[in-house]
């Protein structure tokens, strides 16, 4: 919006929010009760931190430089998805299907991996 940056940017709704699969979304997105991300839904810039992303789909999704600090991703299909960039410091993403997901650049600090498929991910 008028230049600014999505990190400036912040969206607050009531409930949940749904992201479509042409979804081109940037800013912080805060929701009450949750985020649902259909496939092939980019987020960028996203404020997630602590957020329990239920019943969310994640395969092939973009979130790119996303702040995911402590989110429960356990057994979540994360596979293809572009985590470049992302905060995913002391999140769970045990059991999580990594396959080909790129996480180049990404904060793992504490990030609980048990389990999790990472089969062709690039994590350089």
């Amino acid at each position: 919006m008028n230049g600014a940056q999505a990190c400036a940017v912040y969206w607050q709704v009531g409930s949940s929010a749904t992201l479509g699969s042409a979804a081109n979304f940037q800013g912080n997105l805060m929701a009450l009760s949750s985020i649902t991300m259909v496939t092939g839904a980019n987020l960028t810039g996203a404020s997630l931190s602590g957020a329990m992303l239920d019943g969310s789909v994640l395969c092939e999704t973009v979130l790119v430089g996303a702040k995911l600090m402590r989110v429960n991703l356990a057994e979540r299909d994360l596979s293809r998805a572009d985590l470049s960039e992302c905060d995913l410091s002391s999140a769970n993403l045990e059991g999580a299907n990594l396959a080909g997901a790129v996480l180049v650049g990404s904060n793992l600090e504490e990030t609980q991996l048990g389990g999790a498929n990472l089969s062709g991910a690039d994590l350089h």
